[in-house]
């Protein structure tokens, strides 16, 4: 089960959450004060912590250096109106692990934390068919179209979208260029030409720019590319 800590002292946002995760695999624990938190912290023992950037006069990083000696290890979100470079640079160096502005969508909150911590999100339906990268920290859900790394969704072309599911679906097998025009351009076999080819390439390097460089990615010279993981 994963478990939810809430340290804010709002009282909206705590609600949408808890609105969103009834009756689901997600138990929330919530507190606006500092007296109960070690008892909460050690009782509780959460997954994860959403935690306000400013907490009445205490900041995000002296609540996280409070819970690191009660749980060290621990996933903390911010949660804050917005965060500039400055402040993400001080949140990043307390190792605080994610950040969400209060107008993010709840739905996104779901998927990025579960990305955190390697578990599927709410909107994934039993009978939908996921393609998974470890490596690549990527998901793809078929049935909805969608793509995400890093628990982001990226916006990619449908032709760029069936490209990185055909590697995918063959991990650790060599995908000649030729293969790989006849999957994702229909082509046949006497209708491929370097150009198409070439295109292979351009694609290929086009999802590298969109996803993270996928380092998994890997050029076999002269015959066409393999995804290693």
């Amino acid at each position: 089960m994963l478990k939810i800590l809430i340290i804010s002292k709002s009282e909206e946002y705590p609600l949408l959450l808890e609105n969103f995760y009834k009756g689901s695999d997600v138990e929330l624990m919530k507190t606006t004060s500092m007296d109960d938190l070690e008892d909460l912290v050690l009782d509780f023992i959460p997954t994860v912590i959403i935690c306000d950037q400013k907490f009445g006069s205490i900041s995000i990083v002296q609540i996280k250096k409070i819970v690191d000696k009660l749980q060290p290890n621990n996933i903390l979100v911010g949660l804050g109106d917005c965060f500039g470079a400055k402040d993400l640079d001080t949140l990043i160096d307390a190792g605080i692990r994610e950040f969400f502005c209060y107008g993010t969508d709840i739905r996104l909150i779901d998927m990025r934390i579960r990305a955190l911590i390697k578990t599927p999100s709410l909107h994934v339906a039993s009978d939908d068919k996921v393609l998974y990268s470890d490596n690549e920290d990527i998901q793809i859900n078929l049935s909805q179209n969608t793509l995400f790394q890093h628990g982001k969704p990226v916006h990619v072309t449908q032709l760029e979208f069936n490209l990185i599911i055909f590697f995918l679906e063959n991990k650790n097998t060599l995908l000649k260029r030729e293969d790989i025009v006849q999957k994702i351009w229909h082509e046949t076999a006497d209708q491929i030409s370097e150009v198409n080819l070439r295109k292979v390439d351009s694609f290929v390097k086009k999802l590298r720019h969109k996803l993270d460089n996928l380092q998994s990615i890997k050029s076999v010279r002269g015959l066409g590319y393999r995804w290693e993981e």
